[in-house]
């Protein structure tokens, strides 16, 4: 590899001057031409950009979020009604465990869940079937961790030929037997 010198006029090969680390940074020459010119420019610019957006409107009424729920329903009833979608299988139970942004059944639920998964399952399959929740892992738990676990139920019972059972067992829950994300 052989390293060129610039010739001794103090140019390189393409006719630029080569970089010197210790010159000063050239500035450029800046001519300020009718300053109040510039500025009336500058705000006619300014307030054609906020023009396209409407002025900010404080609240009405003060932000509080509360439960979703149906003005005259009963504590516990599902908020969004059943409504099939043609979904068959693993869909309508996927369907019916997201509805009214269920999470999972409450833990005594889903013990009982647990339990008839598996009384129904054979004995080689009961070894990859996630237990519930323990009392201190649900306090502990987020509501999104519990949803992947109980998904995890859900696809087991797919697998295992037990949708049926665990779609029949979901539906009979009642809404309030479910943990919601909101809760």
């Amino acid at each position: 590899m052989s390293t060129s010198k610039p010739p001794s006029g103090g140019r390189a090969p393409d006719g630029t001057e080569p970089f010197d680390p210790f010159a000063p940074i050239p500035q450029p020459d800046v001519v300020e031409k009718s300053s109040e010119t510039t500025w009336e420019l500058w705000n006619d610019v300014r307030d054609k950009e906020h023009a396209r957006y409407a002025d900010t409107v404080p609240m009405t009424v003060p932000g509080v979020l509360s439960p979703l729920a149906r003005p005259g329903a009963q504590p516990g009833a599902p908020i969004r009604p059943a409504v099939g979608t043609g979904a068959t299988g693993l869909g309508k139970l996927l369907e019916e465990c997201k509805r009214n942004n269920r999470v999972c059944p409450q833990p005594v639920q889903w013990q009982r869940l647990d339990a008839m998964l598996r009384l129904k399952a054979h004995a080689g399959a009961l070894a990859t079937l996630a237990s519930p929740l323990s009392p201190i892992d649900w306090r502990t738990t987020t509501s999104l961790a519990k949803r992947s676990i109980f998904r995890s139920v859900i696809d087991w019972a797919a697998a295992h030929a037990l949708i049926e059972d665990a779609l029949q067992f979901v539906r009979a829950l009642p809404e309030d037997q479910w943990h919601h994300m909101s809760d």
